[in-house]
């Protein structure tokens, strides 16, 4: 299930008016020229101008003696047309210097044809069908996403392009000439209403250490304080507290303001030994990990209102700890009236999402190319953060982990 290729000759090719790589938005419009550098002469010539538009996946299953079954799904999201010359003569001769050109100009839709959802059925869209839904008025920009496994292997796609082909007569026979520009489409915007909401994952955290007690922190325990320590005795003392992370609801990418991510202690004096003062906390690091999820959806060969599924799973390390090991000093949080309860870690090392990468400030922590979140009528496309905490009370090494939904939102 191949994406469909550029397509160019001294025949008939596309010169379009824009930088190598560059993406448009939907309501963009393309200019450029068809040219021609092969000499002609024909009485009459046609060229017509298609963009278009699709979204297609592609299920396959691996049966046994070698056998597959492929379940497909496609569907045209936008197709325009257009007439550049209707029956003219051509006419390049030998050795011309200049070749034949003719300017274009063309509109990207702002919004799929109606006629896309009639394609799909209920069970296999992800896009509600008997109700007004956004995908319906947004074009979802380009995408490809694959994975290849044993037993059940996927692929899909959005892709764009311009076809043009040219018609023309030569001694009396027809000949045709086709050319193929494939181009990107971004990433509508969506969802910026949730860049101010903030959700909050808490944590109940307890360290038991004779450490704990005044005067205690760098002693050496001994047999029998060791002993105590490992099975939990009620003699050695606790220290409770809770740990926030408060995160946005969705991250943008290129956004002009740092990624908000605020730990928060707060402690737990009910439930801590009333031997146990005030206890710093140091943040020894914190580990963010992006979570890219792909589902797709393929109708059966037989039953159109039954689909297939499957998932494309990708996952990085988006490398936070690096910018805890460039601190002069550690972060430390404390629960003594005056301590620090509260440190904005994203302000801290000015933490930005970009299409290239994850960055603290102007140092690329790692590079990678987050997809922003979207649905379309075949593909679904989200995002999540597993986040790690490591942190240290009194000599004592603890840390917790829990992942949570985070919408990527495209550049502005």
């Amino acid at each position: 299930m191949p994406l469909t290729i550029r397509k160019v000759s001294p025949d008939f090719k596309f010169d379009v008016a824009a930088p190598a790589g560059w993406c448009y938005a939907a309501g963009d419009t393309i200019i450029g020229n068809l040219v021609r550098h092969t000499p002609i002469v024909s009485p009459e010539a046609t060229i017509t101008l298609s963009l278009v538009g699709r979204i297609k996946t592609k299920i396959t299953e691996s049966k046994t003696n070698n056998r597959h079954t492929h379940y497909r799904s496609e569907a045209r999201l936008v197709r325009s047309d257009q007439t550049i010359i209707s029956g003219q003569p051509l006419h390049l001769p030998e050795g011309s210097g200049a070749p034949l050109s003719w300017q274009f100009a063309v509109n990207i839709p702002t919004e799929p044809l109606q006629s896309t959802r009639q394609v799909f059925t209920p069970s296999t869209s992800f896009v509600p069908l008997d109700r007004d839904h956004p995908a319906h008025h947004t074009l979802p920009g380009s995408f490809i996403s694959f994975r290849d496994g044993l037993a059940v292997s996927s692929s899909c796609f959005v892709e764009y392009y311009l076809k043009a082909l040219l018609r023309y007569t030569y001694k009396g026979s027809s000949k045709l000439v086709e050319a193929i520009w494939p181009f990107q489409i971004n990433h509508p915007v969506e969802g910026t209403d949730l860049l101010s909401q903030l959700n909050c994952l808490s944590f109940n955290q307890q360290i038991q250490s004779q450490r704990l007690l005044p005067g205690m922190q760098h002693a050496d325990l001994t047999f029998k304080q060791k002993t105590q320590k490992l099975f939990g005795s009620s003699k050695v003392p606790k220290f409770v507290f809770d740990m926030n992370i408060r995160h946005p609801a969705a991250i943008q990418l290129n956004h002009r303001e740092p990624i908000p991510i605020i730990l928060e202690i707060r402690p737990r004096p009910e439930l801590t030994s009333p031997s146990v003062e005030d206890q710093s906390i140091v943040i020894n690091w914190v580990r963010m990990c992006l979570h890219q999820c792909t589902s797709v959806l393929a109708p059966s060969n037989f039953l159109n209102d039954h689909a297939h599924d499957d998932n494309h799973h990708y996952s990085v390390n988006l490398n936070l700890e690096a910018a805890f090991q460039r601190l002069e000093s550690p972060l430390v949080m404390s629960t003594a009236e005056k301590g620090e309860k509260r440190v904005n870690i994203g302000e801290m090392f000015q933490l930005a999402l970009h299409p290239g990468g994850f960055s603290s400030g102007s140092q690329l922590l790692t590079a990678i190319s987050p997809i922003p979140d979207f649905t379309t009528y075949s593909i679904q496309h989200t995002n999540a953060v597993e986040w790690k905490v490591s942190y240290s009370v009194a000599g004592e090494t603890g840390t917790f982990k829990a992942s949570s939904a985070i919408r990527i939102i495209a550049s502005a």
